[in-house]
């Protein structure tokens, strides 16, 4: 365990890695000095891109400089990178539901695509006792095309329309939205249809 064992993960670090969805080797981020800790942290800080890898490894060390820009990457206008930071910073509980609640409504309708979707959902479902049905509805109607079926199924679910989100194109409810040629009229008044007939609501 060592400065020079997490450099060498860092510096081998590469594509495929990060597409299996591994990090650098957090097991060498232990025993460290203070001044080791703050050489990672000058590392991470400065890259011009950072990432969930990065993320972790200052969730990891949770010095007071690593909070402080992890809090900063969470209000980063990269929303992948705004949401691993949120859920690292949520899991160290250092910051408040508000904030935290108030940049996934932001996030909700402006996903540009299935991974963004994918995280901010994740953030949703943490949050059992928001209602997120506003953001949700403004998602399927305005925000990306190819992503209304599975703003549609996460909806649904929280209403307690359908029992699982994932998958949406097996469900017959959810998969009706595609017969309508992406009418975003047609696609509202269908999910409120849904809602309305159900009497379901998101708890508040």
């Amino acid at each position: 365990m060592s400065l020079a064992g997490f450099l060498r993960s860092y510096n081998d670090y590469g594509w495929y890695l990060y597409r299996d969805g591994f990090g650098y080797d957090l097991t060498e981020l232990t025993d460290l000095t203070d001044e080791e800790i703050q050489q990672i942290e000058k590392l991470v800080i400065k890259k011009s891109h950072p990432d969930w890898p990065d993320v972790e490894v200052l969730a990891h060390l949770k010095t007071d400089k690593c909070i402080k820009f992890l809090k900063k990457w969470m209000n980063s206008s990269d929303m992948a990178l705004s949401c691993h930071s949120m859920r690292a910073l949520t899991k160290l509980n250092v910051v408040d539901d508000e904030s935290v609640i108030n940049k996934i409504r932001f996030w909700i309708p402006r996903a540009p695509g299935i991974g963004e979707m994918s995280l901010i959902s994740r953030l949703v479902n943490s949050y059992s006792e928001v209602n997120f049905d506003k953001e949700l509805m403004i998602a399927i109607t305005k925000g990306r095309k190819d992503l209304v079926g599975f703003f549609a199924a996460l909806l649904l679910f929280r209403n307690g329309i359908i029992e699982n989100p994932d998958g949406y194109w097996k469900n017959g409810i959810v998969n009706n939205i595609h017969t309508f040629n992406w009418d975003r009229d047609k696609h509202s008044k269908y999910i409120k249809s849904l809602l309305e007939s159900s009497g379901a609501g998101s708890k508040k």
